[in-house]
Formats: structure tokens, C-alpha cells, sequence
């Protein structure tokens, strides 16, 4: 029987991925990973705010140091089709741990065993994170331990500022008023309309809490024309009237912006993306997104171009997905980067999952790049 191999990186929340076309199937899984993005890391000011890791890292390179607290830690198998059942275990370090089941996994498709915020420091500090496997069934080969080391580096810096299809002028308010509650991290997981014309940013912090931030109705951005997937004419692109009201259970943050607290009622566990791989279809790239859908009540995905990116933030449902394709806990979307003319480009989105209630799954970031 052949061997099953394992390979493990690092991933913060953002998930920054290369397309290839040179599957056998047709469908491109995610290219090797690299660890060249660290080399920047070193340079930037002390005192400012560093991203997450943006690459699961190996070998030599393998260890990772940022302001951001949050990691994800992500593998990937590799080898033969025999049938596996893995876990994966973490010790991240600081007395708690994880672990994850995976029966059968996909060869080149990264996995997320778990996702962990560390407490904030008043000083640098660096965790011992061990990752172990064992093979539960199936004559697949274990890997040896993996020990890994996350700095968490102290910084007073402006956290990361979140897409919140806000004007420029609020997304500055915006940022100033986390600085200003001293919230170094937060995840937006959507925003919501209030009664009056008011809207509300619903933030997730560390430990299943959440924070909502009022916004006044000329603060919420209609989408701008720009460079779309395929046809300008033929998108629906998300604008004000699209964004759902407040589910009841955040009534408590309404009234109390910029308090911590708890949902006073139940709060469907999100939708989470597990996986991200893609494929080159002619001029065409797409990139392709598992996920899990514990409630089944996934009912739409999103996505806006990042990092200089022209792509106009939009929200489709899956019941009318403009020009995806839906598989069951799978969502595929082409991004039009002119492959094999003299125009072709990379480009960048984020995206994300989003549920009955408008709530959002973890958001990723997805390199998309011509290969042939």
C-alpha cells in the first residue's frame, strides 16, 4: 500500500493561496506553500501593526512572530488514495489544546484542524505550539511530531481594519473607536440594519463574546463599479438594501455599542471554510471553497477584492448564485484574469460564508493566479 503524507503549516485567519492547473482530475488543487512572506516581517516598524502570518510555514521557516493573536493552524495531505482516517493534535502552548478528525481527506487541500486566540501580553511572548497525528485506521504512515514557535509579539497598534462596506470617512472612525476600547483583534461577522435607518457592525472577540458598533446610514457604501468576475451588466453587486436586520439575540449590544457581552438568545454556531483549493478554466480562475455547515443553514457566500484588487464587494445566496457553482459544502467562483493573453494578472479576493441570520463564517484571502 502506498504512504499517505502529511504536511502542516501555519495559517492566521487570512488564507493566501496559488492556483495550479496540473491535476490529473481537472480540478487544481492549492500549490505547495512557502514561506517567503516572512522575510518582510522583520522590517516593519516597531510598534506597528503586523498582519497574521500570511502562509503556512515549514522547515527552517517554519516558526512565525506578529502583533495579531489569532492562529489557525491548517494541514494538508498528500499521497496515496488509501483510505485514512486521521487526528491531528495541537498543544498551543499556553495550557489549552485541540484536535480534529479527518476520515479520508483530499490529497492537496488545506485542512483547518483548529483555530486559537492567545490572551493578550504586556510583553513579547513566545508558545511552544506541538502538533502530533495519529492514524486511526488505514495502513497510512504517521509523521513525526512538529513543534512550532509563535511569537506574539506586544504592539500598540491599529488593529487590522475589516472590510465593512463602510465610506472611507467611517472606516477611519471606525478604526479609531477599536483603539480607543483597547480591542486589538476583532473578526467582523457582518453588518446589520437597525430600525431608523442606523446600521450595526457585529464584531467577534475572543471567547465566544461580541461587540457591536453603531453607524449612521450615510456611512454604509454602495458598492462601486469596478472590474467584476465576468459582465458588470449581468452582477448583483450588495448595497444597503441588501443587508439584513439585527437578529434578536444582539438586541443587547445595540443598546450598549462598544460593550462586550454575551447573545441573550441562541446563536446558530457559523458556517466555518475548512478547505480552499482552484482551478484554471481557460481565460478563467476559480477559486473553490469547502466548508462546514453545522446547522444547515449556510445560505449564501461573499467577496470583495483586497490588496489593491478592483472587485466590488458582493453577496450571493446559493440559490441564485450568479455565475458559482454549488456543490454540497462547496462553493466554486471564476475571476476573469485574461490566462494565456498578453494581458493576463494576479489578483486577490476575500471571502467568506454567511448563514440564515447574515452572520458570517471566518473570512479568507485568496491569491488568484493565471497558470498556464
Amino acid at each position: 500500500m502506498g504512504k499517505r503524507m502529511i504536511r502542516i503549516g501555519l495559517l492566521p485567519v487570512i488564507v493566501v493561496i496559488t492556483l495550479v492547473t496540473n491535476m490529473t482530475s481537472g480540478i487544481a488543487h492549492a500549490s505547495s506553500y512557502q514561506g517567503s512572506a516572512q522575510a518582510t516581517v522583520g522590517a516593519t516598524a516597531a510598534g506597528s501593526a503586523l498582519a497574521p502570518c500570511t502562509a503556512p510555514l515549514f522547515g527552517a521557516d517554519k516558526d512565525c512572530e506578529s502583533t495579531s493573536p489569532l492562529v489557525n493552524r491548517w494541514v494538508t495531505f498528500d499521497g496515496s488514495s488509501d483510505l485514512c482516517t486521521y487526528t491531528q493534535y495541537v498543544d498551543w502552548g499556553d495550557g489549552s489544546s485541540s484536535q480534529r478528525t479527518f476520515r479520508n481527506p483530499s490529497p492537496g487541500v488545506a485542512y483547518l484542524i483548529d483555530s486559537h486566540t492567545y490572551k493578550s501580553e504586556i510583553k513579547t511572548t513566545t508558545y511552544k505550539e506541538t502538533v502530533s497525528t495519529s492514524v486511526d485506521s488505514g495502513t497510512c504512515n504517521s509523521i513525526p511530531t512538529t513543534v512550532f514557535h509563535f511569537t506574539h509579539l506586544k504592539s500598540a497598534a491599529v488593529p487590522p481594519q475589516p472590510e465593512l462596506q463602510l465610506t472611507n470617512a467611517c472606516k477611519l472612525e471606525f478604526t479609531a473607536e477599536l483603539i480607543s476600547l483597547g480591542v486589538g483583534v476583532a473578526e467582523v461577522a457582518g453588518l446589520f440594519a437597525l430600525p431608523g435607518g442606523q446600521f450595526v457592525g457585529v464584531l467577534v472577540l475572543a471567547g465566544s463574546t461580541y461587540l457591536l458598533l453603531r453607524f449612521i446610514n450615510n456611512c454604509v457604501a454602495h458598492s462601486p463599479a469596478s472590474n467584476t468576475a465576468l459582465s458588470t451588466a449581468s452582477r448583483t453587486t450588495s448595497s444597503a438594501a441588501s443587508i439584513p436586520p439585527l437578529p434578536r439575540a444582539f438586541a443587547y449590544g445595540a443598546s450598549h455599542p462598544g460593550k462586550r457581552f454575551k447573545p441573550s438568545g441562541k446563536v446558530l454556531p457559523r458556517p466555518q471554510i475548512t478547505g480552499i483549493y482552484g482551478y484554471q478554466k481557460g481565460s478563467l480562475v476559480y477559486f473553490s471553497l469547502t466548508y462546514t455547515n453545522p446547522d444547515h443553514d449556510a445560505k449564501g457566500f461573499g467577496f470583495v477584492g483586497i490588496n489593491g484588487a478592483g472587485w466590488a464587494l458582493e453577496s450571493h445566496p446559493f440559490s441564485n448564485p450568479s455565475y458559482g457553482i454549488v456543490r454540497k459544502n462547496r462553493i466554486d467562483y471564476p475571476f476573469n484574469l485574461a490566462c494565456g493573453s498578453s494581458h493576463e494578472y494576479k489578483s486577490w479576493v476575500e471571502a467568506w460564508i454567511y448563514d440564515s441570520q447574515g452572520i458570517r463564517s471566518n473570512p479568507v484571502e485568496v491569491a488568484l493566479s493565471c497558470t498556464t
